[in-house]
C-alpha cells in the first residue's frame, strides 16, 4: 500500500479545483468544497509541514477515495485533465522499430492528440464503459487514458475489445506522486510518460538505420548475409575461403565471427 497520498482535488462550483489554489487565502475565505468522488463536503487541509495540502471529509465517511491507491488513481487522472484544458497537443515519445541487430533506443516526438480546445472529459461514458480521461476531436471520441493504479487494463479484457471495436486509440499511464507534484511533475509541453500506448502506432525508424537499411539494401546483392547473423564490416576475422584476417566482408556471419571476404567473394 502507498502511504502518505492525499487527494488533492476538490469540486467547486462544479469543476475539479486543486487544493493548492486555495492555499494562500484564510479559512473563511475559501469556497465551499466537495468530495470529487462521494459528493460530500470536505475541509480544506491547506497549513501545516509535515503533510502536503489536501483535504478531509467532514464526517466519517466510507468514501472509496480514503483509500491510498484510489487518491493516486484521482490525482493523476485529475493533473492531466487540468494539463490538457491548457494545452493543444499531446506528444508522446515513439521508440525506432528497427529490431534487425539490437533494439535501437532512438525516438521521436510524435503527436498523438491535438485540437481538442476545452472538450475533455473525466470519467466520461462510452458505451456502457467509462473512460478515466476521455478526448474529443473533430466531433468524436476517439481518444482515451486510462490511468493504472493497481490494475491494467488487460489487453483481451472488455474494455479494451470494446476500444479496439469503436477504433478509440488509448494510451495507459502509471498513477505516481512524482508524476503530478515535486521537480517531476509532467506538463502539457513535455511528452506524456505513457506506461503503454495500448493502440499500436504505425512503424517509424530512426534516419541512422534507415541510412544502413539503404547502404546494406545498394550493396552486392546475397542472399546469405542476413540469414545467421548481421553484416558488421568493422569486424575482423579470418576469411573462410583464403584464410586472411579482414575487416573487408562479402558475407559475415555474426554468431561464428567468420565469413567471405569481397577478394575472395569476388
Amino acid at each position: 500500500m502507498t502511504k502518505g497520498v492525499f487527494l488533492k482535488w476538490v469540486n467547486v462550483d462544479g469543476q475539479p479545483h486543486s487544493v493548492t489554489e486555495y492555499s494562500d487565502r484564510k479559512p473563511k475565505e475559501r469556497p465551499d468544497a466537495f468530495c470529487i468522488v462521494c459528493g460530500t463536503p470536505v475541509i480544506l487541509k491547506l497549513r501545516g509541514v509535515k503533510r502536503r495540502l489536501h483535504y478531509a471529509h467532514k464526517t466519517e465517511s466510507d468514501c472509496p477515495a480514503s483509500k491510498p491507491e484510489t487518491e493516486l488513481h484521482y490525482n493523476t487522472k485529475y493533473h492531466i485533465y487540468n494539463q490538457l484544458l491548457s494545452g493543444t497537443k499531446l506528444i508522446i515519445k515513439q521508440m525506432c522499430s528497427d529490431k534487425s541487430v539490437i533494439k535501437c533506443k532512438n525516438f521521436r516526438y510524435y503527436t498523438w492528440a491535438e485540437g481538442w480546445g476545452n472538450r475533455v472529459a473525466v470519467e466520461s461514458l462510452i458505451g456502457k464503459f467509462r473512460a478515466d480521461i476521455a478526448i474529443v476531436c473533430n466531433g468524436e471520441i476517439r481518444k482515451a487514458i486510462e490511468i493504472k493504479a493497481t490494475h491494467a487494463v488487460k489487453e483481451y479484457d472488455d474494455k479494451a475489445t470494446f476500444y479496439k471495436e469503436e477504433n478509440i486509440d488509448w494510451l495507459e499511464i502509471m498513477a505516481s506522486e512524482s508524476f503530478y507534484q515535486g521537480e517531476q511533475t509532467w506538463s502539457i509541453d513535455q511528452p506524456l510518460p505513457s506506461n503503454a500506448c495500448r493502440t499500436p502506432l504505425s512503424p517509424w525508424k530512426c534516419d541512422s538505420c534507415e541510412k544502413r537499411e539503404l547502404n546494406v539494401s545498394q550493396a552486392k546483392p546475397d542472399p546469405l548475409r542476413w540469414t545467421s547473423g548481421y553484416w558488421s564490416p568493422e569486424k575482423e576475422g579470418a576469411c573462410e575461403l583464403c584464410g586472411e584476417r579482414t575487416t573487408d566482408w562479402a558475407v559475415y556471419n555474426g554468431k561464428t565471427g567468420t565469413g567471405k571476404c569481397r577478394k575472395c567473394f569476388h
